[in-house]
């Protein structure tokens, strides 16, 4: 019966096939295919100490101690060792190892062990090597398809069964490694610290390990535009993400042993981190988009556009990591309505044990106190010696900093106030907390009042930030002032914009994007800043035909963007050479077009984008004699753009 359940489910997810052909001929084209050597080996999740394991208790049901579960590493491991032996196929069988009745069992392609034979069209596996970091996916080979598996997300146990509908993560992320197994020797249980986020400059750094053996430890980066490997260290060398992964040979008593862990580096020029401006939405600058929690906030004139308006049952909250960085500025600008015992500004941490925050009123005094605590440690704080630093119903800039050396500094309306240490300097940073994943404004970790007020320019840097530099974030004073700004379609069909400022303080370039529905923006380019003011221009070689969206935004020295206008412009086609879709709106997944009758007979290059100006498809179609030709898309309902050589273009609508 058991077996009959499974080949409906199998045949149901044959009709996934062809998509997730696509998906792994995309993703698998960097990556060893069918290369790992037959032997016993650990198979345990990337970056932690779980291993797949037989648990003959688990569920407490028959058929449930056939199950595959992620369980920590164990001190019998041989619970936890699988056989892997390449077939006729070239595909795999995994045979189950682990002591028991069931020892010897094929792990099946749908979610665990059940026979003791061997079937290759249920018993076969792929096993693909991401070359980046070592890292292993897992892909059924036999009636299954295209399909992998991973350790479930939604069971709290973890069950290891297959991801062909939801969840499909293994494909991009490789969850797996695959660690030999060595009888006589003892696990080195090697483990590799998470990282902190580091910038572009930062010192070279020896990672944090711990381990059994007393094996050398090497280092190996998977990316060397990020980061390298030198003399034991890792030294940072470009923005981006790459993956870090420590090792360890076997020796006479250990077998070898390996951990990885990604590691994220920003760019030198980038301090500001998350800046929310509060202008009707929560819409980060950079993408890291705050969340809000309680009902009843609102909007109203801020200090500059909107502000967030706290009615002391909301809070926001951020991106997990907001604050995991050795150097912080945080900035923002409040007008406390209310200002209640222990109401927090901000409060970033994991939970009681671990935070950091400001509170507008500590213990009472109408003192501004910072603190940063670790694992219940006992708080390091800075308080405001002066008691009347606020004045309720009005707007003041408050904001503070901390050093990777532990300086701390709090500054109200731009200036340095005096402060009161329990600790100076600061054993702790921001870092040392970790990946914080309770980051709030306007509420404490604690069940303390929540903030009753408005917030407004709410800003996060990986820096500290000099006190001239906070005394400008407090004056708000406009980066760019501009004149005028213009945008005009040319005779030969392109688009000039063209801008005058009376004042530039600070800025550093322009970006220009372009949209055709005014939503949704893709930079088309960058200029930099002439100094304190100038006229400035840009053209558009190649417009959309049909309204065309212009944004021009200044980017800060310190990262900050503000968006300085939009400017539309609408660009016809030659009445001689039209590019007609047929039917429009489309129905169906193929596009049907006629192009301009001097392509006739010739090759195109065919393109769809979507809204925002990224391509989504690309070949080269043959035109027949009346100029027509057939593009199969398999688009998603939406609004689409076709464009022919670079030059002809039509709007689409696909339904």
């Amino acid at each position: 019966m058991k077996k009959f359940y499974n080949m409906l489910r199998a045949s149901f997810f044959l009709i996934l096939i062809a998509l997730l052909n696509f998906v792994s001929t995309v993703v698998l084209a960097q990556t060893e295919m069918n290369t790992l050597a037959d032997g016993i080996y650990y198979l345990k999740l990337k970056g932690t100490n779980q291993y797949a394991t037989r648990d003959p208790n688990a569920g407490g049901v028959a058929y449930e101690a056939n199950w595959i579960y992620s369980k920590v590493a164990n001190a019998d491991r041989t619970l936890q060792r699988f056989e892997f032996m390449k077939r006729e196929s070239g595909r795999y069988t995994i045979r189950v190892l682990n002591p028991g009745a069931n020892e010897g069992y094929m792990v099946e392609y749908w979610e665990s062990y059940w026979m003791p034979g061997y079937d290759a069209a249920w018993h076969t596996f792929n096993v693909y090597k991401n070359t980046s970091d070592g890292s292993y996916a897992i892909q059924t080979g036999g009636n299954a398809g295209m399909i992998y598996i991973a350790f479930s997300p939604w069971d709290p146990r973890k069950r290891l069964m297959n991801h062909g509908i939801t969840d499909d993560i293994s494909p991009v992320s490789f969850p797996f490694e695959l660690i030999p197994y060595e009888s006589t020797k003892s696990e080195a249980n090697l483990a590799l610290t998470e990282f902190s986020v580091k910038t572009v400059g930062d010192a070279n750094f020896t990672p944090t390990v711990s381990t059994s053996s007393n094996a050398t430890v090497s280092y190996t980066s998977s990316n060397a535009n990020v980061a390298v490997i030198e003399s034991g260290q890792v030294k940072v060398v470009g923005p981006g993400t790459t993956f870090i992964t420590a090792s360890q040979a076997s020796n006479a008593t250990y077998g070898a042993d390996r951990a990885t862990r990604a590691l994220k580096v920003l760019p030198a020029s980038t301090g500001l981190l998350t800046h929310l401006k509060f202008n009707s939405n929560l819409n980060d600058v950079f993408g890291n988009n705050g969340s809000i929690f309680g009902t009843g906030s609102s909007y109203e004139a801020g200090k500059e556009q909107n502000a967030l308006v706290l009615s002391g049952t909301q809070f926001v909250k951020l991106a997990d990591g907001a604050v995991n960085h050795d150097n912080i500025t945080i900035a923002t600008f409040v007008k406390i309505t209310e200002n209640a015992n222990w109401t927090r500004l901000f409060d970033f941490g994991t939970d009681k044990a671990t935070t950091m925050f400001l509170t507008t009123n500590a213990d009472n005094s109408n003192k501004i106190r910072f603190a940063i605590r670790k694992d219940n440690s006992a708080e390091q704080t800075i308080t405001s010696i002066s008691n009347s630093l606020l004045t309720l119903g009005q707007w003041v800039h408050v904001a503070v900093t901390l050093s990777s050396a532990g300086d701390a500094k709090l500054y109200v309306n731009g200036t340095l106030i005096p402060t009161e240490a329990s600790v100076s300097p600061f054993t702790l940073k921001a870092s040392d907390m970790g990946m914080t994943t309770q980051n709030m404004v306007g509420r404490s970790q604690w069940p303390d009042p929540y903030l009753k007020g408005a917030i407004d320019d709410f800003r996060i840097y990986n820096s500290v930030l000099s006190s001239s530099q906070i005394l400008a974030l407090s004056n708000n004073v406009l980066p760019v002032e501009l004149d005028s700004y213009t945008a005009k379609a040319n005779d030969n069909g392109q688009v000039t914009l063209n801008w005058k400022t009376l004042s530039e303080t600070n800025n550093d370039y322009y970006i220009i994007e372009r949209s055709i529905n005014g939503t949704d923006f893709t930079k088309i380019g960058t200029i930099s800043s002439k100094g304190s003011n100038g006229s400035y221009n840009f053209i558009d070689i190649n417009p959309f035909a049909g309204q065309n969206y212009y944004q021009l935004s200044q980017v800060d020295k310190d990262g900050s963007r503000k968006e300085l206008g939009i400017r539309s412009v609408m660009i016809g086609l030659k009445k001689q050479d039209p590019l007609l879709v047929y039917p429009n709106p489309v129905k169906g997944n193929v596009i049907a077009f006629q192009a301009p009758i001097s392509l006739a007979g010739k090759q195109a290059l065919v393109e769809v984008l979507n809204l925002g100006g990224q391509k989504m498809a690309e070949l080269k179609v043959m035109l027949d004699d009346a100029a027509k030709g057939t593009l199969a898309s398999g688009l998603g309902t939406g609004i689409y753009m076709l464009r022919i050589d670079k030059v002809y273009s039509s709007k689409i609508v696909v339904e």
